[in-house]
């Protein structure tokens, strides 16, 4: 059976700011790929994950995530797109004045769940999934930055969104707990999440190896179309 497409660009220009930063951007991406963006800093490969989550407009182009179309997304409509998502991202955003199970019952209130013992339930229920069940009571603070990315693992997961778009998500991890957070993802994957995985982490690459993005000198190589495109360091030595 064929998998459908849940990301698609066609002709896309992807902007940083006011510079233009990718230039026509032509990507489609089935249900339950597992994809790497990698590239070096200021390539766009945040610029890129900032579009598909609509935090960034297209503003040339075609664009569709989780059926609904980028251009001309009102921002009262943002909201449809980003429940269908869920953003993992380097710097964690945790709220830092409120202990674990507030942030993530923030998120849920914020997507309209009402019913208490359903939000305790289900804030249960993914910390136990990304291994993190005992930091409930916690504040941000008194986590390890891997018992934090969990955490922000958890909230991404929280309505169960077809997507998973991580930016440099073991960015600030040490080797062993990077290794630990892309086991968490490659489970998700396993269990039918969509995961498109921005990274400079080449240790990552090498354990799950897997269709691969390079942004680099203003375009998007895509190994997957691009079948002789194996030596991806040499080709971001080239930008």
């Amino acid at each position: 059976m064929e998998k459908s497409k849940v990301i698609e660009l066609v002709g896309a220009d992807i902007y940083q700011r006011e510079n233009k930063i990718l230039s026509d951007v032509n990507l489609s991406v089935n249900e339950g790929e597992f994809v790497y963006i990698i590239g070096k800093v200021g390539t766009g490969k945040t610029s890129l994950i900032k579009t598909l989550n609509a935090e960034i407009p297209l503003i040339k182009g075609l664009g569709m995530v989780a059926g609904i179309s980028l251009e001309n997304l009102k921002n009262k409509e943002v909201y449809l797109l980003r429940r269908k998502l869920g953003v993992v991202f380097q710097d964690f955003r945790l709220l830092t004045d409120r202990n674990v199970y507030e942030n993530l019952a923030f998120v849920l209130r914020a997507t309209g769940w009402t019913d208490k013992t359903k939000i305790e339930l289900r804030i249960e229920e993914v910390l136990e999934k990304v291994g993190v069940a005992d930091k409930i009571k916690k504040m941000p603070h008194l986590l390890s930055g891997g018992e934090q990315q969990r955490v922000v693992i958890a909230r991404a997961i929280l309505n169960d969104p077809l997507i998973l778009l991580a930016d440099e998500p073991t960015g600030n991890l040490d080797p062993e707990t990077s290794e630990e957070i892309l086991d968490l993802f490659i489970q998700l994957n396993e269990a039918g999440k969509t995961v498109l995985m921005s990274t400079h982490d080449y240790a990552v690459i090498a354990k799950k190896p897997t269709r691969t993005l390079v942004c680099a000198a203003g375009v998007l190589n895509d190994s997957e179309t691009n079948k002789t495109m194996v030596d991806f360091e040499s080709m971001l030595d080239a930008n």
